[in-house]
């Protein structure tokens, strides 16, 4: 059920959603045009799909860049999602024929409000379809970037890191440096190890030393 439900909350499930709805829509123009279209029925069936292909490809086109859509800066996009919606309605308007009724023995105000009720949800459908699509493609960019940001900061703390070990082995080496030319005795810092050496033999603390060790 985890999976399931993680699933359906995923962009992926959301491209799977919108693809087949457009596939519904695809059925939908493709029936229209071959509907209305004035053509001979040599070539009816070849222009009504590709008409449609071109349609909902396009749709599609429009669905995934609807914020590029802008006019001024301080546009937000929101004419086109309304002119998407005024063509979904009119696209199921009339492949549902609202002004026709329905079935025998069925009243003709309940088919038509059926029709009228199916054109209307289908329209909200496509409009949910693209802002939930429109709102995943954010989080999923925003999530890479984030995700970018995390690798590059990693990377540089790995080079701090190599940093920090040469600069710590370099202190201790110079630490090093500095004890060789320290004498052990009065703890005197002096200018090179052979300075030490020399120190060493005149050193006002070598005779404690010498009378602590009898």
């Amino acid at each position: 059920m985890t999976r399931i439900s993680n699933y359906l909350t995923s962009f992926d499930a959301v491209v799977m959603g919108l693809l087949i709805f457009l596939s519904y829509r695809f059925f939908e123009v493709q029936s229209l045009f071959e509907r209305y279209l004035p053509l001979s029925d040599s070539i009816l069936q070849i222009a009504s799909h590709l008409i449609a292909f071109v349609v909902v490809f396009t749709l599609l086109i429009f669905s995934a860049n609807l914020d590029r859509f802008k006019v001024h800066q301080h546009d937000s996009g929101s004419w086109i999602k309304v002119a998407l919606f005024v063509f979904t309605i009119t696209v199921n308007f009339f492949f549902w024929r609202c002004w026709e009724g329905g079935v025998e023995n069925e009243p003709y105000q309940l088919s038509i409000f059926f029709k009228i009720t199916i054109t209307l949800f289908l329209g909200i459908f496509d409009y949910g379809f693209n802002h939930i699509f429109i709102s995943a493609w954010k989080e999923k960019q925003s999530l890479s970037k984030l995700s970018f940001s995390l690798s590059q900061l990693k990377e540089k703390e790995s080079e701090l890191q190599v940093r920090v070990s040469k600069l710590s082995a370099s202190v201790s080496e110079l630490i090093a440096k500095h004890d060789k030319k320290r004498c052990p005795r009065c703890h005197a810092d002096l200018p090179s190890i052979h300075a030490r050496n020399a120190h060493l033999r005149t050193c006002h603390e070598t005779p404690k030393i010498l009378n602590n060790e009898l």
